[in-house]
Parts: structure tokens; sequence; C-alpha cells
């Protein structure tokens, strides 16, 4: 008797490199598709070993914040290439950290206040080392507005969301922050390396290329602070009515 043998179908479970990329969303400045190949592909590797050797997620964020410090001393000795390439490679710590708290079975409040916290100062350290680095410039003013706009972009959505109201979205948050900056910064200095030999003694060429990226990450995070506060300052009106 001949029996008809079925292949059976079954829904595979959702595998480790199939978590989600986190807060990292796509937005017009960072595609998604670039956002999901830079944290399951790029890192992928990485975070399997940070699971593997039980590396928790406090220890990850640590890492970036050291490392960002590193980037910010390269970044403020006019060390453009290395400083930028780990601004990039800080960043890329920090933000699977949540990935690895998460197949770890390690998200708490403690680690998410602590992350946010370390957040903060690490965005600080790099563009403090940017308006030492353009201290004596013309452009100084524009880094003063990048650290404004990064400051308090966080903060109008950290306090709308203790009103009860969602805050966030935008075209320039942190990880596009840190992807200008550090692809700024990385390519200015080729830039510069390379026009060397054309120059005069004693002739710097300016970093434009880092220089065009802070102009965006000002204007940007900035709208994107005016949009929070405008949103929020509205629907707390309303309530109010």
């Amino acid at each position: 008797m001949w029996k008809t043998i079925l292949p059976v179908v079954s829904t595979p479970k959702p595998a480790a490199d199939q978590i989600d990329a986190g807060r990292l969303k796509g937005s017009p400045f960072l595609s998604q598709t670039i956002v999901t190949w830079w944290v399951r592909e790029f890192m992928k590797p990485i975070e399997d070993v940070c699971v593997k050797y039980r590396i928790t997620p406090n220890k990850i964020t640590t890492i970036g914040f050291v490392l960002t410090l590193f980037a910010a001393s390269l970044l403020a000795t006019k060390h453009l290439v290395l400083g930028g390439w780990m601004v990039i490679i800080a960043g890329c710590f920090d933000f699977f950290d949540g990935r690895v708290a998460r197949r770890m079975n390690l998200s708490t409040i403690s680690g998410a206040f602590y992350d946010s916290v370390l957040d903060r100062y690490m965005d600080s350290a790099v563009l403090f080392a940017l308006a030492y680095y353009f201290r004596a410039s013309w452009f100084l003013p524009v880094i003063y507005l990048a650290i404004l706009g990064s400051a308090t972009t966080p903060y109008i959505r950290a306090k709308s969301e203790s009103l009860g109201i969602e805050s966030s979205g935008g075209a320039m948050q942190r990880p596009e922050r840190i992807v200008f900056i550090g692809l700024g910064s990385a390519f200015s200095g080729y830039l510069m390396i390379l026009f060397y030999p054309f120059q005069k003694a004693g002739e710097e060429m300016p970093p434009y290329l880092l220089m065009v990226s802070l102009c965006i990450v000002a204007l940007m995070s900035n709208k994107v602070a005016l949009q929070r506060c405008i949103s929020t300052f509205k629907l707390l009106k309303s309530k109010e009515s």
C-alpha cells in the first residue's frame, strides 16, 4: 500500500539574527535598508560574541562610552580620519546593547537609564571636541547650534513622555548625528590628505565635508526639537481645554 508523504510546512521561529533593529528606524537621512544591514549583518558577529560570552548590556554601553571619549580626543587633536571612524565604531557598540539585552533577557529599567545618561555624555564629548577643533574659526557658532539641538531633542522627548505624550521620530536623531559626524570627519580627513601635496607650506585645507555635515546636524536637530516642542505643546493645550 502506497502512502503519499506530504511535506510538513511549519512557521519558523524568529532567529536571534532576526531581532529587529530596536530604536534604529529609517529616516530621510538614514534609510531603513542601511540600518538593517548595519545592525543585523555588519554588527552581528560582535553581537554573537557578546551573547556567547555573556557580556552584559551595561558593559557594552560602557565600552561605547570609553571609545567615544577616545574618538573625542582624536577629533580635538585634528586626527579626523581615525576619530571619525572611532565615532562610528563607538556608536555601533552603543546601539546594539539593546539587542544583546533582549537576546539575553536582561532588559531592565536601570539599564535603559544608564544607557540614556551615557548617551548624553557621549554626544557632548564629541561636539565639545569639535568645538575645541573649531575654537578659532568663524564656524564655531554652528557647533553651538549642534550642541543645542542634540541636547534639547532627547530632553523634549523625555519631558513629553513624563507628561504622558509620545514625542519621538524626526529626520535627525542620534543615529543620524553619529553617522553624519563620523563620516563627515573621516572623509574630510581623506580629502585633506589627498590635497596636502598641492598646498603651500603652512596652509591647511578646511574640513569641508565635516563642516557640511555639522551644518546639516545643527539645522535638522533643532528642527526636530522645535517640531517635538510644538506638537507636545498643542496636545497639552488641547487636554487643558
